[in-house]
């Protein structure tokens, strides 16, 4: 399936390097088989952000701590994931470090 991530709030693991040129967000348009989906709302999101992680750390050369993200189906609609308290939201704060 098609996922649109749209992220913000990023936080480089630059190991105290300052890198100007570094997004704090940014839109990523990717197929994948990750997210098990079950009546709208994403079942695994841990391993989607892990995804998107290694997707900005190979465009970018540098890992990511922290972002905040929304992701929408290959129609654009919202996928609903579930927040630290098990809540299902639209848009969700990954920690991946």
């Amino acid at each position: 399936m098609k996922v649109t991530a749209e992220i913000s709030r990023i936080e480089w693991d630059t190991d105290g390097e300052v890198v100007e040129s570094l997004p704090t967000e940014t839109t990523l348009i990717f197929e994948t088989d990750t997210p098990k989906i079950v009546d709208g709302l994403v079942e695994n999101i841990r391993d989607l952000d892990y995804e998107v992680a290694d997707k900005l750390s190979d465009e970018y050369g540098f890992c990511v701590e922290t972002f905040a993200v929304s992701y929408l189906d290959e129609n654009g609609n919202a996928i609903e994931c579930p927040d630290e308290f098990g809540e299902y939201v639209n848009s969700v704060e990954a920690k991946v470090s």
